[in-house]
């Protein structure tokens, strides 16, 4: 789990970087207050070393709910993966 929202909060954007290898490909899900019952926030983001903007598909996150990362792929040895999650 990344982050427990007390708020319910619209998600406006995911961003993401990597520091030195290729890429690596995430998704960020929105989880229920047990942290289970995974619900896709966006489409598979494939981080690079340039700012990479994932695409939306559940905006919405419930008060009390969680989100999670989980990686699905990771190219020529990245070091750091640096995400950032713009909300209102």
């Amino acid at each position: 789990m990344i982050y427990r929202f007390p708020e319910a909060v619209t998600i406006e954007a995911i961003h993401a970087v990597v520091m030195n290898g290729t890429n690596v490909q995430f998704k960020i899900n929105e989880c229920d207050g047990n942290g289970v019952n995974a619900a896709q926030i966006c489409n598979t983001v494939t981080a690079t070393t340039t700012n990479t903007a994932g695409v939306i598909t559940n905006a919405d996150v419930d008060a009390g709910d969680y989100i999670s990362y989980t990686s699905t792929a990771n190219t020529g040895g990245v070091t750091k993966l640096i995400i950032a999650i713009d909300y209102s």
